[in-house]
């Protein structure tokens, strides 16, 4: 009977919905015991459609902060805030995502939007199940830039979509986690309707570099050397850091 329900409220909403009007609203409550990335830690968005979704960090700072660092030897911490909430969009039918992270170059503004797939996963679906809510979810396993995942989505809700940049399952991601314990992303509600606030929409402020998230990473480090030797050549003694398990998407 939920199934039927479930496919009943989905279905009008599949015919006249256009691109922008969500039909649902996942929320997740977002863990990563990451030294650059635990500032996003916090509630977590998903609004979507059949077209496309969008995952909106709902406690990322609306604007610039400075905080102390984990450790006491290191100086207060620099974190970015954006009053969108740093929007990762999904287009499920092209598979492309779009995203706004911090440019961190002076050249390139303060906002950089990139590009990225949502092909980046080859998952494995397995026969476990487990319960989220009212939803039965199946098990699937993958590998995603430096870390083993496991996530759970729900065929009854027929969205290749869920938090972050994951997706491309035959249903919603409802909640996962990196086997290595650095990274969970916790489900706490799902509401569909045809009355859902907000709306599904790429990042609208921002630098559009033409850019892969790899392609901007190379970019940005070469950047932020030449940044450094600009001040050391000035007489400023400044060392650069490389810290292990910095970040969620870990280059390789």
């Amino acid at each position: 009977m939920k199934t039927y329900l479930l496919f009943a409220l989905l279905s009008p909403l599949f015919v006249f919905a256009n691109d922008t009007v969500p039909m649902g609203r996942a929320v997740y409550e977002q863990r990563f015991d990451l030294a650059e990335d635990s500032k996003l830690n916090g509630t977590a968005i998903l609004l979507f459609n059949r077209e496309a979704s969008v995952y909106i960090n709902a406690d990322a700072p609306k604007s610039d902060q400075t905080v102390p660092d984990e450790n006491p030897e290191f100086l207060p911490r620099f974190v970015g805030g954006d009053p969108e909430g740093f929007p990762i969009y999904k287009n499920h039918r092209t598979r492309r995502i779009t995203f706004k992270t911090l440019c961190y170059w002076r050249d390139w503004g303060k906002y950089c939007i990139l590009e990225d797939s949502l092909d980046a996963v080859s998952w494995t679906i397995h026969p476990d199940q487990k319960t989220f809510g009212t939803y039965t979810c199946t098990k699937a396993t993958g590998y995603f830039r430096g870390r083993d995942y496991e996530a759970w989505f729900s065929p009854e809700i027929p969205i290749p979509s869920g938090p972050f940049k994951f997706g491309n399952l035959p249903g919603l991601i409802l909640e996962m986690h990196s086997l290595d314990g650095l990274v969970h992303f916790y489900f706490k509600s799902l509401e569909m309707g045809s009355n859902i606030p907000g709306a599904v929409k790429p990042p609208k402020e921002g630098n559009t570099l033409g850019m892969d998230y790899w392609q901007w990473l190379k970019k940005s480090e070469e950047n932020r050397e030449k940044m450094f030797a600009e001040t050391r050549a000035k007489g400023t003694q400044i060392y650069s850091m490389k810290r292990v398990n910095a970040l969620i998407e870990e280059p390789e």
